[in-house]
């Protein structure tokens, strides 16, 4: 059954768009579903903004390398406390958080020796899980009301799109478009491994450190702006 074409064009594809798309936020530009496509960002690159790309690359490198597994599942899911920082750098700190992801990555793989073509599925995929979760929370990046449905529905659809698609698929297809690993380990473990272990993590640790650490990095300023306002979810009224 030749099942590989397609998921393999899609992994890359994934992989491509996302370093594009997080190429054209580096300079200023936004996509958007609705005309106008292109927008500006908003994003300022002051010392600060700089400064917490670093921080943020830091803190993810020291908890990659330091951090071990936790097992949830015994021979499925394993529990990688570092991965659970991925969205918690988009929402604390928007696109500094997401560069600082993306850049990370192949810092760490240096590190430990893991350097390969395979680290640029690994960067790119790292920082657009970020974004994915920065973007689809602009208006509520604290995770305000997070006990309301709608709003941990959310979380756990940015969950699937971050882990499922960007990191499951978009990984293992690069893997074995690049012939790293052969198509029946890409697919049958490396894509149920990833969105295993790192849905996991995004979904436990996630909101947890965010309602957690955003009060804090919020009264330092360095959250990011945004345009939009926090709207409590609507209560029935007897």
């Amino acid at each position: 059954m030749d099942y590989s074409r397609l998921e393999i064009t899609l992994g890359v594809a994934i992989v491509v768009i996302g370093a594009l798309v997080l190429v054209l936020e580096l300079y200023g530009r936004s996509f958007h579903l609705t005309a106008p496509y292109l927008r500006p960002n908003g994003q300022k690159w002051t010392a600060a903004a700089v400064a917490t790309t670093g921080v943020s690359a830091a803190v993810l490198i020291a908890t990659l390398t330091i951090g071990g597994s936790i097992v949830v599942v015994p021979g499925f899911i394993t529990l990688n406390p570092a991965r659970g920082l991925e969205p918690v750098i988009g929402l604390l700190f928007g696109l500094p958080g997401v560069i600082g992801g993306l850049i990370a990555n192949p810092i760490y793989d240096i590190f430990t020796g893991k350097l390969s073509l395979g680290s640029i599925a690994g960067s790119v995929t790292l920082g657009l899980s970020s974004y994915v979760y920065y973007r689809m929370f602009r208006g509520n990046l604290g995770l305000q009301h997070f006990a309301s449905p709608k709003v941990w529905g959310k979380f756990v659809l940015a969950t699937l799109i971050a882990t499922l698609i960007i990191k499951g698929i978009g990984i293992s297809g690069w893997l074995a478009a690049l012939s790293l690993v052969p198509n029946n380990v890409a697919w049958y473990v490396t894509f149920p491994a990833l969105f295993l272990s790192q849905g996991a993590a995004h979904l436990i640790i996630g909101p947890i450190l965010t309602k957690i650490l955003y009060p804090f990095v919020d009264r330092f300023g360095l959250t990011p702006d945004t345009d939009e306002q926090v709207v409590a979810p609507a209560t029935n009224q007897s």
